[in-house]
């Protein structure tokens, strides 16, 4: 065979920029130079690769470089040009990862940089991409720590303040200096006010809404701009008592999906700097403010005992029987309707219901569905019997299909496929698994031996309820009667109704759960439970 016969190779080209402030000429100037280069070896164009505003150190979340491993493996190609590695990959382990792969499916590499890269040029290329990127993360933080000791913007705009044109003592203009916005300010200093007259973060924007103030950029008010997280939004930004933060939170990028995670650093490793101009609101209002936010979420989340559920345990059961939403604390003890709360005119249900008036109804509409269906047990259970069944063979299905799923995966990552394709599809049908295998697990057990007295116990089961419910004082056995009680129920609707009542209440009870606790008492004998109660007369 002479040189006019070998056959002409086939390349493949990629490019990538990574910054939406680089301009898409980029992609064309590198695709122009390796398109030079192919002509330059002999070669023809297959196919061309692009992945603009995308980091080279997340190789997961590029769809040009995933395709381009795709059409490798389809054989559709026989060199890959680009215009360095860096444009590859960033990381040492995704380029070894990249160069292994396309050298078993006998690929050549072109780099514009490097000519034709071996084992060494992409080991030492993918070290100095990451040595690289480390590198501009330090230098990152320490130009924002400086920029922040001279009190110029680091982050995007903050309400109450505008940027100030300031020029040196040289004449020239100093950029990044923020200054505060008297309008914007006040309405901060309102805000802060109002949250320490007992409003909400709802409210509040609901109100500087209806009287049109205008919000963040122009745009109408949310409650997440006044409440804000990990020390964020008006009411927790520091620099309204003028204090400039830097580095309250750190981030990892997952190296497989390339995602960053966050999470919230230390006080003692945040950088802090003082800064008196920029002062809005004094100590005392401030301290006020976040003593009032503590007291508050603390108060969302109380709890009976350390690890219990927490302190009104029948309130993810209450709804709104207008409307349908849930009913919450809201004020003295009182269950109202959250969206009546949150917007008036999305709900007509105005009417509240006592804590204490709620316990009293639900507990007695659920004891009094138990006492009436005592000749009905036995039915209930054989027709939970039949559909517990036909779930439980859908379950192992489930399972079954998860199992040999996840299988598949692994038999394809030990034939040389890497994890970081297939890794969140193998999470995805774990979850399946387990969810199918809790599934299983929550079934109620099999029904009561024939010679269990049903009616006996469920009689004894409401005497114990009953008694521990009875009054208003909320000790540790009353909120272990109540755990129960909404154990066994659905669901309570409360709505209004004409009469001196004014509301009722209406409660659902759980009859898979009601089953599955007459299951495990037979289950577990009379030992377990100590001598059964005599049969009492329970109106």
């Amino acid at each position: 065979m002479t040189t006019d016969d070998a056959p002409i190779a086939r390349f493949a080209i990629y490019a990538r920029y990574s910054s939406p402030m680089q301009e898409m000429t980029s992609i064309a100037g590198q695709l122009r130079l390796c398109r030079d280069r192919v002509a330059t070896l002999g070669g023809v164009i297959a196919g061309e690769y692009t992945d603009p505003e995308l980091s080279g150190t997340a190789m997961q979340r590029r769809p040009g470089l995933r395709q381009l491993i795709e059409d490798a493996r389809a054989h559709r190609f026989d060199s890959v040009c680009i215009e360095g590695l860096d444009r590859l990959a960033r990381s040492q382990a995704d380029m070894a990862w990249l160069y292994r792969e396309l050298r078993f499916l006998g690929i050549d590499l072109y780099s514009l940089e490097d000519g034709q890269v071996d084992a060494l040029h992409a080991a030492i290329k993918g070290i100095l991409s990451e040595m690289f990127i480390d590198n501009i993360g330090h230098k990152t933080r320490r130009g924002h720590i400086e920029a922040l000791h001279d009190h110029r913007v680091i982050g995007a705009s903050v309400y109450g303040y505008r940027m100030g044109n300031f020029i040196s003592d040289d004449g020239k203009p100093v950029r990044g200096l923020r200054v505060i916005e008297p309008a914007e300010a006040e309405v901060v200093r309102r805000i802060y006010r109002l949250y320490l007259d007992g409003m909400s973060p709802t409210r509040i924007v609901r109100l500087l809404n209806r009287e049109g103030v205008p919000g963040p950029e122009g745009e109408a008010w949310d409650a997440r701009i006044v409440r804000g997280r990990q020390q964020n939004g008006i009411l927790r930004n520091e620099i309204y008592r003028g204090l400039l933060i830097y580095g309250r939170t750190r981030s990892r990028r997952h190296p497989d999906t390339g995602i960053r995670h966050y999470e919230l650093r230390p006080r003692e490793e945040w950088t802090i700097i003082e800064a008196p101009e920029l002062r809005i609101v004094d100590d005392g209002t401030w301290q006020a403010v976040q003593d009032e936010v503590a007291r508050r979420r603390s108060r969302r989340h109380a709890v009976v005992a350390a690890g219990r559920k927490a302190a009104y345990p029948l309130t993810d059961r209450v709804r709104c029987g207008v409307c349908g939403a849930p009913m919450t604390i809201a004020d003295k003890h009182r269950y109202r309707c959250v969206a009546r709360r949150r917007d008036p005119e999305s709900c007509s249900n105005n009417r509240g219901i006592l804590l204490e008036d709620l316990e009293e109804a639900a507990s007695r509409q659920l004891f009094a569905w138990m006492l009436a269906h005592g000749r009905d047990w036995q039915r209930l259970f054989a027709a939970a019997g039949a559909e517990n069944e036909e779930r439980r063979r859908t379950l192992r299905e489930r399972a079954a299909d998860a199992d040999a799923g996840i299988a598949r995966l692994l038999s394809a990552i030990e034939s040389g496929i890497p994890s970081t394709s297939i890794g969140e599809r193998v999470l995805e049908l774990e979850r399946a698994r387990n969810e199918a295998l809790a599934g299983l697990e929550r079934l109620p057990g099999p029904p009561p031996p024939a010679g269990f007295d049903i009616r006996a116990y469920v009689r004894e089961r409401v005497v114990q309820l009953r008694s521990a419910v009875t009054g208003s004082a909320r000790n540790q056995r009353r909120e272990e009667a109540l755990l129960a009680i909404r154990d066994f129920t659905a669901r309570i609707e409360v709505r209004p109704c004409k009469g001196p009542e004014r509301i009722e209440v209406e409660t659902a009870p759980d009859i898979p759960a009601l089953l599955e606790a007459v299951s495990r008492h037979a289950a577990a004998g009379p030992a377990a439970h100590g001598p059964q109660t005599p049969p009492l007369k329970v109106e």
